[in-house]
Order: structure tokens, then sequence, then C-alpha cells
């Protein structure tokens, strides 16, 4: 039985294409290299490429268009929701 609702592998896939595709990562030989940022505004376009991603194979009863966000640092683990 599946307990949650977004595959890791399908979010980590959609989290990476979203970062190359907005110039926040390289993907080199396997590696994953960030590319530092100037502002941090340039996040936004990265957000829209992965809601809109989780739109298009998860039920929009699990997505709002609320913007509150969680910001979470929890076992040594950075992350935000």
């Amino acid at each position: 039985t599946r307990f949650y609702i977004f595959d890791p592998e399908q979010l980590h896939t959609l989290a990476k294409q979203a970062l190359v595709q907005h110039g926040h990562l390289n993907i080199t030989n396997d590696q994953l290299i960030p590319i530092v940022q100037e502002s941090p505004s340039t996040l936004r376009p990265v957000i829209d490429y992965i809601v809109a991603g989780l739109r298009n194979t998860i039920d929009n009863r699990y997505l709002t268009n609320k913007e509150e966000w969680i910001f979470n640092n929890a076992g040594g683990a950075m992350g935000a929701m």
C-alpha cells in the first residue's frame, strides 16, 4: 500500500528538470552541479515549472492555488513545502 501522494522518484526528476531548465543546475557525467544565483526571485519560475508538472500527473484535490509555504529544517534535512 502506498501511503504518499507524490512519487518520490518522479518528484525528484521533476525538480531536477526545473532547476536545469531555469539555469540553477547543470548535470555533467551524472554529477549535479549547482549554479549560484544572484537573486532568490529567480526561484519563482522553478516553482511554477514544478507545480505545472505536478498538475499534469496528480489529482488536483491534492494541489492548491494558495501561496503558502513551509520551510523545514529537521533531522539535518533542509526542505521547503
